[in-house]
């Protein structure tokens, strides 16, 4: 998963869409190659769904609300890990498709940076409570 703009300069996720099946590992690096803002890719839903990799630097804009981040970033899930520095930072994380559907994934911090996780239903997959 790596933050890219279009050719309007709009700030998106490449790629725009990730299918996986029931059941899946879903194993997420996410790039943020913008030596300016802050993003996150961040997956909540009601069924359950809720991860997010916030990739974030002090100096970095905080688009949504024009601020500078003064702290290192806040909200990643359990398990995700950070490195690199402005300009090329990563994180890395995990979670387990657990739902069939299709998912809304997004940028706290730009709200028209969107994609969709879409997790094919698998008859075979009993998901653990």
């Amino acid at each position: 998963m790596e933050w890219t703009t279009d050719q309007a300069g709009q700030d998106r996720f490449f790629p725009y869409f990730v299918v996986v099946n029931q059941g899946d590992v879903v194993d997420i690096t996410f790039l943020n190659n913008d030596s300016e803002d802050g993003h996150t890719f961040t997956l909540i839903s009601p069924e359950g769904y809720n991860f997010q990799i916030n990739l974030t630097a002090p100096g970095m804009l905080n688009s949504a609300n024009g601020l500078t981040f003064t702290t290192p970033p806040v909200g990643n899930s359990p398990g995700v890990t950070l490195g690199g520095s402005i300009g090329g930072l990563y994180g890395e994380g995990k979670f387990v498709a657990s739902w069939a559907g299709i998912y809304q994934y997004v940028c706290v911090y730009h709200e028209t940076m969107v994609g969709y996780l879409v997790v094919l239903p698998n008859a075979a997959y009993a998901p653990q409570p």
